[in-house]
């Protein structure tokens, strides 16, 4: 396993020699791994649904990147606003009661009688509305008038809409990452590098095959021994259009882009690899995401510079200074034994 971490020597706040290090630094620790579809238990591969198996396949590289300026969630919960009026406000109640093992036949009656009694006056408004707007239609004049305004002008009263907000489901949270790598060696600008290879190959896809089986005219003609020069010129040119299927179908699919384990950890950058010393408690956790966007910054100061010699940093980026801009979506819908846990 290799560590891909930034800086590579990070100071002291009260320091502005490398000599004397920072005993221990927060990071953000971002791991690629793959889900296997082709292993051998099968069924939902979904991360939504308890019980299902999915095996992952974890990439052999990390990165560490020092923490950003801003770190911040967010939890959003979907409602909607449903006017249930009279008639479900009964059902609700009459649903609750079979449901609880309350309900009678008198007590269902007694419901329903009631409710019809509520709904009679909202009722009668709506039929002379529509009738009261059909004339004004006939008319000309007016427009169309509802059992709210009849009964806001005869009696100062509108009816109750019964309104409720109706939970639906939690939205899937983002991140957003903002770093900015400045480069104080070669070595540095060589890790800069790979760190940013190795971000940005997460969030593409790959191209898979079809695993088409490809006819060999040759071979259906004998290798073309006793074949005449007619017979081989268009054996050529089909398996000539042979190949330009095979080359479509090669790149029929795609295997979707990986996905990403992302941790805030204190780690000890003077060990060898590092070493963290904390991850579990830090901040808040974060679950499997997608990276949904990432862009690269080669002039965050408004300014192109580059190094003098490139020749001699080669594999590394080439200017001092980049910035990183990164948005991930979680994958799974959090509860609230998740929230307890710390995410």
């Amino acid at each position: 396993m290799s560590v891909l971490r930034y800086p590579l020597n990070p100071v002291s706040p009260d320091t502005a020699d490398e000599q004397y290090p920072s005993e221990a630094v927060d990071y953000v620790m971002f791991r690629r791994f793959r889900i296997r579809y082709d292993d051998a238990a099968g069924g939902y591969k979904g991360l939504n649904v308890p019980g299902s198996k999915v095996a992952n396949m974890p990439n052999r590289s990390r990165v560490y990147i020092a923490m950003p300026k801003a770190i911040q969630t967010s939890y959003q919960a979907s409602y909607s606003k449903v006017d249930m009026g009279v008639g479900g406000v009964m059902a609700a109640t009459l649903a609750g009661d079979v449901i609880g093992g309350q309900a009678s036949f008198d007590s269902v009656a007694s419901t329903i009688q009631k409710t019809a009694a509520a709904a009679l006056p909202s009722a009668a408004g709506k039929a002379i509305a529509g009738v009261t707007s059909s004339i004004n239609n006939l008319a000309g004049s007016g427009g169309a008038v509802d059992a709210n305004a009849l009964s806001a002008v005869t009696q100062g009263k509108v009816f109750n809409p019964f309104s409720e907000q109706i939970f639906n489901s939690m939205a899937f949270r983002s991140h957003n990452f903002s770093f900015k790598l400045f480069a104080r060696s070669k070595k540095e600008a060589r890790m800069i590098r790979e760190i940013i290879t190795y971000l940005k190959t997460g969030t593409a896809p790959k191209i898979a095959s079809a695993n088409s089986t490809l006819i060999n005219l040759n071979n259906l003609l004998g290798g073309q021994g006793d074949a005449s020069e007619d017979d081989k010129a268009e054996a050529a040119q089909a398996q000539s259009s042979i190949s330009d299927v095979s080359a479509i179908s090669n790149a029929r699919y795609f295997d979707v882009p990986d996905k990403f384990q992302i941790k805030f950890v204190r780690m000890n950058p003077s060990a060898e690899g590092g070493s963290v010393l904390a991850s579990s408690n830090m901040h808040f956790k974060v679950e499997d995401s997608v990276c949904t966007n990432m862009a690269v910054n080669y002039t965050p100061d408004g300014q192109y510079t580059s190094f003098k010699d490139i020749t001699s940093i080669g594999g590394s980026i080439s200017v001092p200074v980049v910035q990183i801009d990164m948005s991930f979506t979680e994958t799974k819908l959090l509860s609230q034994a998740d929230l307890m846990a710390g995410f």
